[in-house]
């Protein structure tokens, strides 16, 4: 359903688990210009976001592999969406577990899209407290795995683009594959082209998420993880391997080598990636 009137007895305090960790993505995009300058990445409006919420990113500036692989992670987002708003300007752009990113305001190509932030009732009440006057998009409450689809004005034929960053490897499985299946359905039922755009961790990753110092701090785990993108294909036929990227490669000297590693060990699977599918119109 469409949030209107979000809950506003909420605050980073209250925070645990799953929602707690959008609070090290702030932190990784509010300390880039200091811990990952060379990666040219500054978002003024997560500087502002923490600013209002009385939020100190320092709880998380020690894990510095973190912070550099999400700015990192952001940045293909980023690149990889203002691709394809590029190719199609009229997309509805549904932006799932959106946490306190507010996107809409690095990309460039964004005007004429229809956007809906999708997240639990209590991270929206923190992103309208938050929130620019002026800012592109609408919150939309997450439930069972997109039954809020039925609330979007869609015109049929209009592209969709689905992005979820740093969500899904923490939700269960079957939610994941009920979620995917709805938003091809959806689409495919009203002769859309379809963008699936989001990052995943490997089975390995995921038994060892209590390593990651800034996981660990907000008690979550990861439960959903791929072997290979080409897993979701196999699933959901119609659904086409675009574009991919090893979220692992950059981060250091030290993470490549284990990533590279990894990968002999698994016929080339990645320790965790992005990547993007695209629906051909009228498969399924």
């Amino acid at each position: 359903m469409l949030c209107t009137a979000p809950v506003s007895d909420v605050s980073l305090a209250t925070l645990r688990g799953v929602p707690e960790t959008m609070l090290i993505t702030l932190a990784a995009r509010v300390l880039a210009p200091e811990l990952a300058p060379d990666l040219g990445f500054r978002d003024r409006t997560a500087e502002a976001v923490a600013a209002r919420l009385g939020f100190d990113p320092s709880r998380f500036a020690a894990d510095r592999k973190s912070m550099r692989g999400t700015i990192l992670r952001a940045r293909w987002f980023d690149s990889v969406i203002e691709t394809w708003l590029a190719r199609h300007p009229g997309t509805l752009c549904l932006s799932f577990g959106s946490g306190l990113d507010m996107r809409q305001n690095r990309l460039n190509n964004i005007d004429a899209a229809l956007w809906y932030d999708i997240e639990l009732p209590e991270i929206l009440a923190l992103r309208e407290r938050v929130r620019q006057q002026g800012m592109i998009g609408t919150g939309l409450v997450s439930d069972e795995p997109g039954l809020w689809l039925d609330a979007l004005p869609h015109s049929p034929g209009q592209p969709i683009l689905f992005f979820a960053e740093g969500v899904l490897m923490y939700l269960p499985p079957e939610m994941v594959w009920r979620l995917l299946t709805r938003i091809r359905d959806f689409a495919a039922a009203r002769n859309a082209p379809l963008g699936i755009l989001f990052d995943y961790v490997s089975p390995f990753v995921s038994k060892h998420a209590h390593s990651n110092p800034s996981v660990r701090q907000t008690g979550a785990h990861f439960d959903w993880s791929l072997r290979s993108p080409q897993e979701v294909s196999l699933r959901l036929p119609g659904l086409v391997l675009r574009e991919e990227c090893d979220l692992a490669r950059d981060i250091s000297w030290g993470a490549s080598c284990v990533s590279r590693v990894h990968a002999l060990l698994t016929r080339g699977s990645r320790l965790c990636g992005a990547a993007l599918f695209e629906a051909r119109i009228g498969d399924s």
